[in-house]
């Protein structure tokens, strides 16, 4: 286990190079409603950073950021997003089941 802040974590795990034939893949499920909005800015910029060395989908089951820039127990009707490289591929309930698939 690694204590750090997830953006920093991510850039030091995608310092390398993946090995032949290896597709590295970045996830994370209802996390981000946890950090301040500023670390999904530096989560991506790292996976923007890694693609330019190899390929790297990235796959998040998160809730949307509202207005106020964050999720409440009252936000029933935020449910979360399940996007592939920004784009909605489906959605679910606030723990998962049930997952609707297409955006």
């Amino acid at each position: 286990m690694d204590r750090a802040p997830a953006g920093e974590w991510l850039r030091r795990q995608l310092s390398g190079s993946a090995p032949e034939g290896v597709l590295t893949l970045v996830w994370h499920s209802v996390t981000r409603m946890y950090w301040p909005k500023e670390e999904s800015v530096v989560v991506e910029r790292a996976v923007d950073d890694a693609r330019a060395r190899m390929p790297i989908p990235y796959l998040t089951m998160e809730h949307p950021w509202p207005a106020a820039g964050v999720v409440t127990a009252k936000d029933e009707d935020l449910v979360p997003r399940i996007e592939l490289d920004g784009e909605v591929i489906g959605t679910c309930g606030h723990h998962g089941p049930p997952l609707r698939l297409g955006g």
